[in-house]
């Protein structure tokens, strides 16, 4: 937090990371223990126009978010008639990995592991799928440097990249796939918001 707000007095920043683990405690409590009825009371979706125009062109699309607010939320996407899939790290405790993977595929979405995931992908996006990728995974030596809140980080470079590297059947045919952003953020009424 210093090093990215070096103006900032101890004390804010100590709020700060208060506020910042108090959020993230609400997000395992809602990952974990909300049920996918009243998640889906609680949430809304603005944008489903650009899902709809994105699937009618019948290619799939990406959809890029990061590590902000819930984007767990995403697995009640299917109820809405949003068909999307997720690329995701596969966590070191197995049975941790499991249940998570449970919770977020009991609606229909698809989990997509990240090492092995790009022909996932493109199945997925010829199923007219939407494909989410969290952007902001540390990629480790593979990644490409970017500034991240005035430093240099290593991330995933996308799976835009990684489709254009395909043979020129497929290329013509995927890279079309729109790339759209989503987010979801908790509102002041403890609902949320799901931007498309």
């Amino acid at each position: 937090m210093r090093a990215v707000h070096p103006s900032w007095s101890r004390d804010k920043i100590k709020r700060t990371l208060r506020r910042m683990y108090q959020h993230m405690a609400l997000d395992i409590c809602e990952i974990y223990l909300m049920d996918d009825a009243a998640l889906v009371r609680k949430s809304s979706i603005v944008g489903q126009e650009n899902v709809e125009a994105a699937l009618a062109l019948g290619r799939g699309a990406i959809l890029a978010t990061a590590h902000f607010g819930n984007w767990e939320a995403a697995r009640i996407l299917p109820l809405f008639d949003i068909p999307v899939s997720v690329i995701t790290k596969r966590q070191r405790n197995r049975l941790f990995d499991s249940y998570t993977n449970a919770i977020r595929e009991r609606n229909g979405v698809r989990t997509i592991d990240m090492k092995r995931g790009l022909r996932a992908v493109i199945a997925d996006l010829r199923e007219n799928r939407m494909v989410a990728i969290l952007a902001d995974q540390n990629a480790g030596s593979a990644g490409l440097v970017l500034d991240f809140l005035g430093l240099p980080r290593l991330t995933l470079e996308g799976c835009g990249q990684a489709l254009t590297a395909l043979p020129d059947p497929d290329r013509h045919r995927l890279c079309g796939a729109g790339i759209r952003t989503i987010s979801c953020a908790l509102n002041s009424a403890l609902c949320f918001t799901i931007r498309i």
